[in-house]
């Protein structure tokens, strides 16, 4: 059965979900510093090109206390929706029981540096390209921010697991002794794209850091 919102999954039943690359899918809201106020990070058209603007100032509160006076340029991104799934699931889990496993691109929480954390971006053919470039040729994606969801769950009392970086997971899982099984018998050319696989899946500097993966737990659940 498909499911728009989470609104209708069943409620006579504890609930196991798995969230594999949705949240970096959801839309996320960007804060802009310029000079001494923060302003709405909006996006505007010019001569047929999109690109974007900082809008109206918008009061401090609405930044983490700790990024309030981040150097000009820096950008604080947030995922309204993301936040509104997480509180509805975590109420599901706490009454209900169960548990929920996300894995995402992700990190483990806002960090002003030198760099705006400006996170959002668009891939065409495996390449990226601008998010404001061709709108709606393109997918959109941006990165969890994991402490963030899992603080909303801990808040609804849910026992959290994590973050930890996909390559460290599927190290724990067994992964490499997988592979192994698999080139078992294995021509060269065959067992080589199987080494490349677990590469691709493990290695930092590939998907093995940039994804990470948080389970959350009702309490008293294994």
């Amino acid at each position: 059965i498909w499911h728009d919102d989470v609104t209708t999954l069943p409620e006579d039943a504890p609930l196991l979900i798995m969230a594999n690359e949705f949240f970096d899918a959801l839309p996320v809201y960007q804060l802009v510093r310029r000079a001494a106020h923060w302003h709405e990070r909006r996006v505007a058209c010019q001569d047929t090109m999109f690109l974007p603007i900082a809008g109206k100032p918008v009061p401090d509160d609405l930044v983490p206390e700790a990024l309030r006076d981040a150097v000009p340029g820096s950008i604080v991104e947030s995922c309204p929706a993301g936040v509104a799934i997480v509180r509805a699931l975590s109420k599901r889990l706490a009454t209900q029981g169960g548990a929920a496993l996300i894995i995402d691109y992700g990190y483990g929480g806002q960090v002003i540096e030198k760099v705006p954390l400006d996170t959002l971006q668009a891939v065409h053919r495996g390449e990226k390209v601008s998010p404001f470039y061709d709108p709606g040729a393109h997918d959109l994606t941006a990165h969890v921010d994991f402490s963030a969801l899992a603080a909303i769950a801990h808040n609804r009392g849910l026992a959290i697991h994590g973050p930890v970086a996909q390559g460290a997971l599927l190290g724990e899982l067994g992964i490499a002794a997988r592979a192994e099984a698999l080139r078992m018998g294995k021509p060269p050319h065959e067992a080589g794209s199987i080494t490349a696989a677990l590469l691709r899946l493990t290695a930092p500097q590939q998907m093995g850091a940039i994804f990470q993966a948080l389970a959350v737990t009702a309490p008293g659940r294994p």
